[in-house]
């Protein structure tokens, strides 16, 4: 039996999967773990390939989960020695290398998101993620045993220039370790395949829906968790197959259908998700349609239309905002942004392909702030969990040209309760207030009509109805 590198202490064979562990006298059998849940990956074990120009093999990969689903982590070495780990999220890879002998690190149950700490003299990041899962599985070598079972608790942070850690408590029996790296854009990662790869992770030209049968292009392989099928409504599991819920039929149809390829800022995407979400505002009930686009190399970005404006919407890093006037501003790049308005935004529809593990119902915690010539900087939360976002107004005529579609088509037509938008209490309370007003001008007429006239002059007012949507980040 050989191992990669020196720091693999661990081996998963590929045909029993027992694990074996060296010491320093000899190998030990640990026992079987159970075989690997599919999830979609570019990666396998026994690939080649190189990041950032830095030639690299995968040695071994960890599932884990948290309780909405398994999700992978790569064990990888340079051709230098060194080590590291390699995880994919929201179309980004993160690389991290451990940190040797780190400064003493605060407790897990002592962090919260949104804290600043500092990892090192002049380094300092911020907390995006606080949680534990439970190790699933393994293959190939790792540099520990794989404990199936074992919960893993961990915190994810970001830094400046696209900096990122993970602080690893492991079962918070031992002292922590840290890892430092960065996040990297899907085109930094190049892979040349070397390993097995399950028969069913083949074909990436089609999906198939577990409930009804029918058969969905894949707009973004090996990139999405979950589908939302356009004929029966079923979402589902994608590398699993495996139905997770039904839902109703969308109030409304997508503007820019899925699978429509178009040119942004330069950019090719293609609209590979449609989502329905909601919130109540002030009494007020709001709904908007968020479209998510893919691009290759690029990773994902999303174009929202709620009832005022479309907007274009890109990830921020959280470690570059200034949180220290929240929650009434926040500021990002010198620029000022107010807040105007925080909700729960609830999931009401699904379509098309996802990154995550998106279901009808879910909520999060969202806060919009306004800033200047209507750009909007959203900070969305779920439980330990944050994440922010920029949005700039795109015309409509512009979203048409980049997509090719009519300039006077459904995109057009914005604040129309007409095209599926929930009429909300306060539209009905400002109609009865206009009829009640009118009713009093005309018995006024009347009654100056038959007093022979009234002298001086009047003013009339106009009432301003403003409706909007709110989305954080992804």
């Amino acid at each position: 039996m050989s191992f990669g590198v020196g720091a693999s202490i661990s081996q998963v064979c590929k045909y029993c999967r027992h694990v074996v562990v060296r010491t320093d006298r000899d190998f030990r059998n640990m026992g079987r773990v159970a075989d690997l849940a599919l999830t979609p990956s570019p990666v396998a074990v026994g690939d080649m390939g190189s990041v950032e120009g830095s030639a690299m093999t995968v040695l071994g990969r960890v599932q884990l989960d948290h309780g909405e689903g398994p999700w992978d982590e790569w064990y990888i070495a340079f051709n230098n020695g060194q080590w590291g780990w390699l995880a994919s999220a929201q179309g980004n890879w993160y690389l991290t290398a451990e940190v040797p002998n780190p400064a003493p690190l605060p407790f897990w149950d002592q962090l919260g998101v949104e804290q600043d700490i500092p990892l090192a003299p002049g380094m300092t990041f911020r907390v995006v993620e606080v949680k534990r899962g439970t190790i699933v599985s393994g293959e190939g070598e790792l540099p520990f045993a794989v404990n199936q079972g074992q919960e893993r608790y961990y915190v994810d942070l970001v830094g400046p220039n696209g900096g990122f850690a993970t602080i690893d408590y492991g079962d918070r029996s031992g002292p922590p370790q840290l890892f430092v790296g960065k996040q990297l854009p899907e085109s930094a990662l190049q892979i040349k395949p070397m390993g097995e790869r399950p028969v069913t992770e083949i074909n990436t030209e089609a999906l198939t829906c577990p409930n009804c049968g029918g058969t969905v292009p894949a707009l973004a392989p090996n990139k999405s968790e979950r589908l939302g099928c356009p004929y029966c409504g079923a979402v589902s599991e994608i590398a699993a197959k495996r139905v997770i819920e039904m839902q109703d039929a969308a109030r409304m149809r997508p503007d820019i259908p899925l699978g429509t390829r178009g040119n942004v800022q330069g950019q090719d995407y293609v609209v590979c998700g449609y989502v329905e979400r909601s919130a109540t505002i002030e009494g007020e009930h709001f709904t908007w349609q968020e479209y998510l686009l893919y691009g290759q190399g690029l990773g994902f970005r999303w174009l929202v239309k709620d009832e005022a404006a479309w907007m274009w919407i890109t990830p921020l890093n959280a470690a570059e905002i200034d949180l220290s006037a929240l929650p009434q501003r926040a500021t990002w790049q010198g620029q000022v942004f107010s807040l105007r308005n925080r909700n729960q935004a609830s999931v009401s529809f699904v379509l098309g392909e996802f990154y995550w593990k998106v279901r009808k119902g879910e909520t999060v915690d969202a806060m919009d702030f306004i800033g200047p010539n209507g750009a909007v900087l959203s900070r969305e939360r779920a439980g330990d969990e944050v994440a922010w976002s920029f949005g700039t107004p795109v015309p409509w005529p512009q979203i048409a040209q980049a997509f090719n579609l009519p300039v006077d088509g459904a995109g057009a037509q914005l604040s129309n309760p007409s095209a599926g938008a929930t009429t909300s209490e306060g539209d009905t309370s400002t109609v009865v207030i206009i009829i009640i007003i009118l009713v009093v001008l005309v018995l006024l007429f009347i009654a100056c009509d038959s007093c022979g006239g009234c002298g001086g002059g009047g003013s009339g007012g106009g009432i301003w109805v403003s409706g909007g949507g709110s989305r954080g980040g992804k």
